[in-house]
Formats: C-alpha cells, structure tokens, sequence
C-alpha cells in the first residue's frame, strides 16, 4: 500500500513536472479547450485531495487486490476488476433464479386459492340468499321467547303478591278448617296481599284492578276475622268455666298459645277484641266475687273461713287483704300468658316494618298495648271484690277505739296498698308511687286509700276521745312530782305506734328522709325540719299524741308552787323525750324541740339555785356593789389600751371613791371575818342542799347539771369579790380577815377548774 501511494504520488509529480516545461497554453494546444477530455481528468486528479474518505477507501480497496506494484498488475487491474463484477453478478443471478422459480410456484398457488374463494363465494351468495327467510322467522321466535320469558316473571310476581291461592281461601273462610298456624299464615297473606294493592291504584291503568282485589281480600279478612271472633269467645267461655282458665284441656300448652295468638290478631279489629274482653272480663268477675265470698263465709277442709277471725282484728284485716292480693296476682299471671303473644306479635311487627319495605303499609296504630290492655282487664275483674272487702274493713275499724291497734290497722292498709300498686303495674316497679299517675288508678286501688282515709279519721276521733276523756277528770299532781299515769299510758301508745312505724319503714310502705346543713346553726335546723319527708305524716302524728298530753300536765303544773311547778313539767317533758329517743331517727325534730324546752326550765332552776346560793352565803347584798367594781375595772382596762387619758382619770377617781365606800362599809374588816364565817357554814353542804332540792326530778343526769352551772356562776362571784377584796387591802389581811380563795370555793363545790386563785398569783 505504501509502495503503491507512493509509486502514485510520483506519478502525479512527473505529470506536473511534464505539463509545466511543455508549458501548454489554452490558446496554443487543442487540449487547452474546456470540452478535452483529458485535461478535464487531469483537472479531477489534480483537484482530488488525499485526505478525501472516498479515495482514501479507493486506494484502500486496489491496496488489498494487488499485492504487488508492477507494471502488469497496474495494466490487468481493470480487467481484474471487471472479471471479478462478472463472476459476482453471475452468482448473484444464480441466487435470483432460484427466488424467481419459488414466487413462481407462489403465484400459482395463489392463483388456486384465488379460483377456490371465488367458488366459495359463489356458494355462499347462494346459500344466504336461500336462509334470509329462515333467519328473519329464527330471530322473530327468539324475541318471542325473551318476551313470554319476562312476562312469565311478571305474572310470578304478580301472583305471589296479588294473588291468594284457593286451599288458602278455604281455611280462612270454611269453618271445618281449625284455627291453627295455617290459619294464622293465611290470614297474614290476605292482609299483606290488601296492603300491597295500595300500588295499583297509583297508576291509572291498573286502578280498577286494585280496587276489586282489595274488595276480593276485604271480604276475606271479614269472614276470616268473624270465624276468629267466634272461636276465641268460644274459647273463653270454656277456659273461665273451671277454676283455672286451662283446666278443661289436655294439652295446656297448646291451648294458650292458640288463644294467646288469637287474642293477638283479633285486637287488629278492635271491636271484635273489645268485645271478646268484655264476656271475659264478666264472666271472671262473677266468678272471682262469688270465690272471694265463698272464702269469707265458708269453710273448707283444709282451713276455717275468713269471718271466723274477725275477733282478731289484725289479723281479719290481713288475711282480707292477702287474699286479695293472692287473687290479684293470679289474675294478672294469667292475663299476662293470654296475651304474652301480643307482646311478641307487637315487636315482630315494629321489627318487620324496619327491615322489610313490603309491610311499610301495615301501620302499628291498630295493635294494642299488651300491658295497658292487662291492667284495664284486671281493674274490671278485681272490682268485684270491692264490696264486700270495703264494708268488713270499714266495720273493723269502726269497731276499733285502741289508738296503738287503729294505727297498725291504717298501716296494714297501706302495705297492702303499695303491694296492689306493684301487682297493677308491674312494669313500673322501680317506682310503684309514680305508676298511678302514668295510668288510670283501678278501683280497687281507689276503695283502698279511701279505707285509709277512713282509719285515719278513726285514729283522730280515739284519740280526741282520750283527750277529752282526760281534761274532764280532776286533775292533780303527785307528790314525788313524776310524770302523771295518763302521760304514761300516751307514751306507751305512742311506742307501739312508733314501733310499727319503724317496721314499715323496713317493708318499704314508711320512708323518712333527713338533710339539711348541720352547720349553719337555727337556719340549719330548720331547713332539716322543713325537708323531713314522711308518707305516713308520722310527725303529725307524734305532735297529736304528745302536745294534747303535755298540754293537761301543764294544767297540773300551773297549780303548784314555782319549784315544784318547774320540777313537774321537766319530769313530763322528760319522760316524752325518753320515749322518743329510741326513735331518734324519726323523732328528731320533736326531741330538740323539747330539749328547748327542758334548757329554759332548767335556765330557771339555775338562776333560782344561784340566788339561793348567794343569799344562804351571805354575799347578796354585796354583788350590786361587786358588779359594778368590776364592770369599771373591766371598761379602765380598755381605756387604758385605747390611750384615753381623760375618761381614764375619770374611771380612777370612782373606783377609788368605791372602793373606800365599800372599805368603810360592806367590806370593812369587821364585816369581812363576819361574811368568811358566813362561807365556811355555807359551802360544805351547798351541794348536798342542792341537790336534796332536786331529788324530784326524774332526771339525776339532769339535777347535777342543774347544781354544777349554778355552783359555777356562785364561783365566778365570788372571784369577782375576791378580786375586790385584794384591791382593797393587802395579801397579809385578806388572808387574816377573808381565807377563802376561789380554788377553795371550786374544790368545795366540786367545781373542775385549774385556775389558781388570784390571792396565789399575787
């Protein structure tokens, strides 16, 4: 290659070197013209650069075909080179015969299959234009079809909601078919089947339609309803023939739940329903009134009559009263299992109507309330017993005058009434006061708190009679000044009464509730006296049989002596409130009322112990004079604290003008030996004294209280004199003229006060 470039460029060399000494003009030579073929060439040779990527892949190509750079390579390298194209075009058109032999045996292919369509074609137009028609009729029978399918389906439904199937009318109409769960389902089909006409008069094509189904269907609950009426008064005449309501079947279960549901679907129809109650509730209430007669009258193997126990009137009442009771819940049991289904049949319904869209037309206004329609039953079954249960009670309590026996008689009726309350209204036994006012009272509920009433206007009438019966005697205290028998026998009344107070509030028919701040002082009590709550109005009644009583022992008091007037109306005040005291939870309002009045007797005892005191002492007639001592002291000391110089001179100049009047006169020294002799004969026995004047009190607790508070105003006049005593003469003569000190006094008064004695201190 490089031999060959460079043979090459030599070439070119000598070539310009040959062209520039010829030094050829364009106008002297014919190969000057622009159209000489060689000096165009030459011109493309000489213009060829190198560098050019076309001759440089040129003499790549000759590079790799001639290996060697000789004169007969350079001369064949055309004929090479051509003879090479030859050979290659050769088996390139080799190659090309091949294809063409196999696009050939293609294209006769092809030629066949076209021929073979064209024959197929010509079959098919054939066959179509001869099964348009059998095509057109197939798709006319498929419409068809699809159109008798859906009409089918409507016509399904159409029947399962429109539609009342015959052996469905016969066993609602026909009454060889018994009143069964077949019924019950038939009858459920008819009315759902009338509710669900509703839609068809809403659209005016099929309004007619509607119209006489729901005829068809109202003329089938009709009859259906009028064959349930029949069977379930039927029934009911049956079931109440016999002591219990089920007694005359074998199977019981059966039975109630057949009348249960019946009762149930016939209260859709409330004056069927109403009249069904109605023969139920005559017949049972004959029935009930001529058993509770028989029960008062009559006597059985197994246990005498009611009657036979009226001379126990405790007891007649009771056993009244639980009878009725017993029968009440009897009935109510029984009326409850009758209409258990209605509870069930009412929900069932609420239920449906929620979670199913067919029944939304079947409204609940037209059932009934199970519980509301047991109560209204049992209040017209139990009315019978009224009579002749009002007319005994009234004759017991009439024939009653004990006030203890004629308040346990009240409350047995009250017992009795809360328990008939919880009988009524079982539901509302959570709070059986407020079921009353929810509902309409019963009858017999009404007789029995009109019996109250009636035993509490004989409890009044016993106990005025005993009031009166005590201010028309002569009455007089006795000696020892005690409580008057009278009193004791009141009292005794009151216990028994407070006593079966207290039971009934452990049965729930007393409740007594107390609050109040206790420690806001007298707004404080009497906010806990006004919220006192007491159904059996028992603070009413201890203030009747209490104040009449105290108020005849005042009488007597009135008629004595002071002391011993005093002394009395404790003693009668105190045995009240010592009955009362077991009772302090029911009795507290009336036990601080006479502890109020005990203190201001006893307030009178004490100053009248006091004067008494002072007089046998001998220091009366200097306690004015003491007093004011003291009380001018007492208002220097103030003064001198506020810094009032002027009144302070002013006080000085009395006292010291006192205390030379009293130094010169009560106080000399003479009159002080007098007066210490006077307190040593006094003060050894002055408790004993005392207490001796007391001793009539019933109280002992109450004599020494009365003593010790008058012993202690006695001791703090005498710290008072003693204090004058000191101010008047030294230490040395008030100890020779006046010994006494005040810690003497307390020890001989069996005072308890660690003060020392001022005479001590100085």
């Amino acid at each position: 290659m490089a031999s060959l470039d460079a043979s090459f460029i030599s070439g070119t060399d000598d070539l310009t070197n040959t062209t520039a000494s010829l030094s050829i003009t364009p106008e002297s030579t014919p190969l000057a013209r622009p159209d000489n073929a060689f000096s165009q060439k030459i011109a493309s040779i000489l213009s060829t650069s190198y560098t050019d990527p076309s001759v440089r892949q040129a003499i790549t190509s000759l590079d790799s075909r001639v290996r060697e750079n000789t004169g007969y390579a350079r001369r064949h390298l055309r004929y090479n080179t051509e003879a090479e194209i030859i050979a290659a075009n050769g088996l390139a058109l080799k190659d090309y015969s091949k294809l063409i032999n196999k696009l050939e045996t293609i294209g006769s292919t092809i030629t066949q299959l076209t021929q073979s369509f064209n024959d197929m074609q010509t079959k098919t137009t054939v066959a179509n234009s001869t099964t348009d028609v059998l095509l057109t009729e197939a798709k006319k029978l498929i419409d068809q079809r699809d159109s008798i399918k859906v009409k089918q389906v409507l016509l399904d439904a159409f029947k399962a909601k429109f539609v009342v199937s015959e052996p469905e009318i016969q066993i609602l109409t026909q009454s060889s078919h018994p009143i069964n769960d077949d019924f019950f389902s038939a009858l459920q089909r008819v009315r759902k089947t009338h509710s669900d006409c509703q839609a068809l008069l809403s659209t005016e094509d099929d309004e007619q339609m509607g119209l006489d189904i729901m005829q068809k269907m109202t003329q089938y609950l009709d009859k259906a309803y009028d064959r349930l009426f029949f069977t379930v008064q039927r029934d009911l005449k049956v079931a109440v023939s016999g002591s219990k309501y089920y007694g005359l079947y074998k199977d019981e279960m059966t039975m109630r739940k057949q009348l249960s549901q019946s009762l149930a679907v016939l209260s859709e129809r409330p004056n069927l329903f109403q009249s069904a109650l109605q023969s139920l509730a005559e017949s049972r209430n004959k029935a009930l009134s001529t058993k509770f007669v028989d029960a008062l009258t009559t006597d059985t193997r197994v246990e005498k009559a009611i009657d036979f126990y009226a001379y126990d009137s405790l007891r007649y009442l009771g056993d009244m009263l639980a009878y009725v009771h017993a029968e009440i819940v009897n009935e109510r049991e029984t009326l409850t299992s009758l209409f258990e289904y209605s509870y069930q049949y009412h929900k069932q319904h609420e239920k449906l109507q929620d979670t199913d869209p067919d029944l939304e037309a079947i409204a609940l206004e037209g059932l009934i309330d199970p519980e509301e329609t047991v109560n209204q039953l049992l209040d017209k079954i139990t009315s019978s017993m009224i009579k002749p249960l009002k007319t005994r009670v009234e004759s017991v309590i009439a024939s009653e005058t004990r006030i203890p026996l004629v308040y346990k008689l009240i409350d047995k009726l009250r017992f009795y009434e809360t328990m008939y309350n919880k009988a009524f209204f079982a539901k509302n036994n959570s709070d059986p006061m407020t079921a009353t006012t929810s509902c309409n009272t019963p009858e017999i509920m009404r007789a029995l708190e009109g019996l109250v009433q009636h035993g509490w206007r004989q409890f009044s009438k016993c106990l005025e009679e005993v009031i009166d019966d005590i201010k028309d005697r002569l009455l007089v205290g006795s000696p020892d000044l005690q409580s008057p028998e009278f009193l004791s026998e009141a009292m005794g009344s009151l216990k028994e009464v407070l006593q079966a107070y207290e039971a009934s509030m452990v049965t729930g028919t007393g409740v007594i509730v107390i609050s109040g701040d206790k420690t806001n002082g007298k707004e404080g009590q009497e906010e806990e006296e006004n919220n006192i709550v007491d159904p059996g109005n028992i603070q009413k009644i201890i203030q009747d049989m209490t104040e009449p009583f105290l108020e005849c022992c005042n009488r007597i008091a009135s008629d004595l002596p002071d002391n011993e007037s005093e002394l009395f109306t404790i003693n009668c005040l105190d045995a009240v409130k010592m009955v009362l005291q077991f009772y302090d939870t029911i009795c507290l309002v009336k036990i601080k009322q006479l502890d109020g009045r005990i203190e201001e007797i006893s307030d009178v005892l004490v100053e009248r112990q006091h004067r008494k005191f002072l007089e046998e002492s001998g220091l009366q007639p200097l306690m004015s004079k003491v007093h004011e001592y003291y009380e001018l002291t007492t208002t220097r000391l103030k003064q001198q604290q506020e810094k009032n110089e002027e009144d302070s001179k002013q006080l000085i100049s009395r006292i010291a003008e006192l205390k030379v009047a009293m130094q010169d006169g009560p106080l000399s020294k003479e009159k002080l030996a007098e007066l210490s002799f006077g307190l040593d004969n006094f003060l050894p026995s002055a408790t004993m004294e005392s207490l001796s004047f007391l001793f009539r009190l019933a109280s002992p607790r109450l004599a020494q209280n009365i003593t010790m508070r008058a012993s202690q105003k006695f001791a703090a006049d005498f710290s008072e004199l003693e204090r004058l005593v000191l101010d008047i003469y030294s230490v040395e003569d008030s100890k020779i003229y006046f010994p006494r000190t005040y810690k003497d006094v307390c020890v001989l008064l069996a005072i308890v006060d660690d003060t020392m004695s001022i005479r001590s201190v100085r």
